[in-house]
């Protein structure tokens, strides 16, 4: 519950420095936000203690570095999601003789918090699937070879019959990218020697 908490405060913090760094969050995300925060409290010296969940800038390097990076964040905040919606006690019917106590928004406690992280878990998805798919896609492909089992023979035989395969296309990959910066410095001398 404290690492559920923890990450919803980490996800609270990256969501305004987003804001203040110019990317638009709306209101009603930062509202949703605090709300849930009110749920999961946790002491100062825990949200503050200099470990934060996730790194607080992403890995340098190129932008698809940094898209594959932020791909890999959003599934696991889908996944803390997911998790503290399961963790939530689940509501009963009302009957006659029940007096449930109100939140203010006729809603059962944890109904509002139920709520406030599926609109969160709705918007993860939405922005997952509208920027980063490929991302995602690269995500289960490289999570797939972690599951490789490595102690089967039977994969060890053939990892290696597929081997000269692999290296084949790790070279291609490779001198794709130095012909890319080798016509990307070529150019860029061309240009120095016209201006």
């Amino acid at each position: 519950m404290v690492a559920t908490a923890r990450t919803a405060v980490c996800l609270s913090l990256f969501l305004l420095i987003c804001q203040v760094r110019g990317i638009y969050v709306s209101q009603r995300v930062n509202e949703t936000i605090q709300n849930l925060l009110r749920h999961y409290k946790i002491s100062n010296r825990e949200k503050f203690s200099g470990k934060p969940i996730f790194p607080r800038d992403p890995p340098d390097g190129k932008r698809e570095v940094k898209m594959v990076f932020m791909s890999g964040v959003l599934e696991t905040y889908e996944k803390l999601f997911g998790q503290m919606l399961r963790q939530l006690p689940t509501s009963t019917p009302p009957t006659a003789d029940s007096t449930t106590p109100s939140t203010g928004t006729g809603l059962q406690p944890g109904q509002s918090v139920r709520s406030n992280l599926t609109y969160m878990l709705g918007k993860i998805k939405e922005l997952k699937k509208g920027y980063f798919q490929e991302e995602e896609k690269l995500l289960h492909e490289l999570h797939g070879l972690r599951r490789i089992q490595t102690n089967s023979s039977l994969v060890q035989a053939k990892a290696l019959f597929e081997l000269p395969r692999m290296l084949e296309q790790a070279g291609i990959v490779s001198q794709n990218d130095t012909m890319r910066r080798r016509r990307r410095r070529q150019a860029k001398s061309r240009m120095a020697l016209r201006g």
